[in-house]
């Protein structure tokens, strides 16, 4: 009985104690101490150094909304530079995100240097600058263009092969809607437009692949440049410099992550879409883990988490040809193969590096909504040209019985569904008539059809019709051909 009468005057006093009285914290660390940390991770005081001009305020960290996140913002009129302290081997991947903000007609732009020798030299410098809603990404290399072109001319078989050291992007293709368009064309382009998020609110992430004799860039998972050379010092320090209105939210150097023979291409810079089948999305838990590579049916893919405007994948679906009534001369070089440097909610163009690529594999599913297509076609084209090659494969449903193939997942309803392994082959023969040019693009799409321009066919090409597809993509590998063929002809 006095053990009893013990415990109920015990219980009886926790119970009388304040609801909200908390245990105090007996440890101590486990908490970023200084801003730097905050954004760059423990340890940043000792890995990076923070200058400014002299009349220039302290490191500022505010809070975003849309990232729910701390980020480093740097006050207009002034500037801050980052110089790192820590020498990186190669073999590394460098992940940056920054939002480039103006004010003023003035350009924002922020300077990542990497494989720096030492602290006075320019190493690979990738240099970002954004005005009117343009993004402009420049790579130089020692201070020069990665390629030199007029050189590479001398030793190709190429009059003048087309490499690339930049890239320049428009966050809205259309910019001047015309009230005289067609109502339900313009319509449609101003809802779209209205939905792309302008560069004062545009976050882009930016990833850096330093490998032994290789460098490769990447804006929003859109390849702006790549090089392969043995002489390329590719280890050293970093530095980040970033002028008036720039945000950096995010840095981090992991080991690359390869995976020879296949190109996996995370598809955060292109998802266009939350919801899967019957109003539900997938669970993300159902998913394998996003940012490293993982083995399908020994096949390497990249899932991508959800990205910073909140889409989670690719709905094929949303593919559209806009110009297929529009009548008289239709230049190749603007809407029809301006590619990539256009975004266009309708137009989903991936840009990649140009290899000998034989085989497309994609982890996809259609969905079942009335009067659309269980096809993907996949595009490969010369921006700015066209000339498209096309390739095209049927994509189960996902509420197809499950098969020895299916990759079932679970939907955010609570119901199953299933994704699936699918194999485009492609025509490494068709893709030779692209060997000219380091970096190709690729559409996916629904079924293509031959469009002429009216009344003078002067204009023709492939492109997007018919019903919508019905297809998602969750994530894509290209395979490279295990045995590369090309031809060096004697110049002459």
């Amino acid at each position: 009985m006095r053990i009893y009468l013990t415990l109920i005057l015990s219980l009886l006093t926790l119970a009388a104690a304040p609801v909200d009285a908390q245990a105090e914290q007996w440890w101590q660390g486990g908490e970023p101490s200084t801003p730097l940390e905050v954004v760059l991770g423990r340890g940043a005081d000792q890995a990076w150094q923070a200058v400014s001009r002299p009349d220039d305020s302290a490191v500022s960290i505010t809070e975003d909304e849309q990232l729910g996140a701390p980020v480093i913002t740097v006050p207009m009129g002034q500037s801050l530079t980052l110089n790192g302290r820590t020498s990186y081997p190669s073999n590394i991947e460098v992940r940056a995100r920054l939002r480039l903000r103006t004010a003023t007609s003035t350009p924002a732009t922020a300077v990542l240097h990497l494989a720096k020798p030492d602290e006075t030299a320019a190493g690979l410098a990738v240099e970002l600058s954004a005005s009117s809603d343009q993004i402009r990404a420049t790579v130089t290399y020692n201070g020069k263009p990665l390629h030199d072109a007029t050189a590479l001319a001398e030793t190709s078989d190429w009059k003048v092969p087309q490499v690339f050291n930049g890239w320049t992007r428009d966050l809205r293709a259309y910019t001047n809607i015309l009230p005289g368009w067609p109502e339900d064309y313009r319509r449609h382009i101003e809802h779209d437009m209205g939905t792309l998020p302008g560069h004062n609110d545009k976050w882009l992430d930016v990833r850096v692949q330093l490998a032994d004799g290789g460098i490769a860039v990447w804006l929003d998972d859109h390849m702006v440049v790549w090089a392969e050379d043995p002489n390329l010092v590719t280890e050293g320090l970093a530095q980040i410099v970033l002028n008036q209105g720039v945000q950096l939210a995010q840095w981090s150097v992991t080991a690359l992550d390869e995976t020879p023979g296949y190109l996996p291409v995370p598809l955060a810079g292109y998802a266009n879409a939350t919801i899967f089948v019957n109003g539900a999305a997938v669970d993300r838990a159902s998913l394998p883990p996003t940012g490293k590579s993982v083995r399908v049916r020994g096949v390497p893919f990249v899932f991508s988490d959800v990205n910073s405007e909140g889409h989670d994948h690719i709905d094929v679906g949303r593919s559209l040809y806009r110009h297929a009534n529009d009548h008289g001369y239709l230049p190749a070089n603007t809407y029809r193969w301006g590619g990539s440097t256009l975004r266009d909610p309708a137009r989903i163009q991936l840009r990649l590096p140009n290899k000998q690529y034989d085989t497309l594999y994609v982890i996809a599913a259609s969905d079942d909504e009335p009067d659309c297509v269980p096809k993907l076609s996949a595009m490969f084209y010369r921006p700015n040209s066209g000339f498209a090659k096309t390739f095209t494969e049927g994509v189960p449903l996902a509420t197809a019985e499950a098969r020895t193939e299916a990759l079932p997942v679970k939907l955010t309803n609570g119901k199953s569904a299933n994704l699936w392994l699918v194999k485009i082959p492609l025509d490494p023969g068709q893709l030779s008539s692209f060997a000219d040019i380091d970096i190709v693009e690729i559409e996916l799409t629904k079924q293509v059809e031959l469009f002429r321009s009216y009344p003078d066919p002067i204009s023709y090409s492939y492109h997007q019709a018919g019903r919508p597809s019905a297809v998602h993509v969750y994530a894509l590998t290209l395979a490279e051909a295990p045995v590369g063929f090309t031809f060096e002809p004697t110049v002459f």
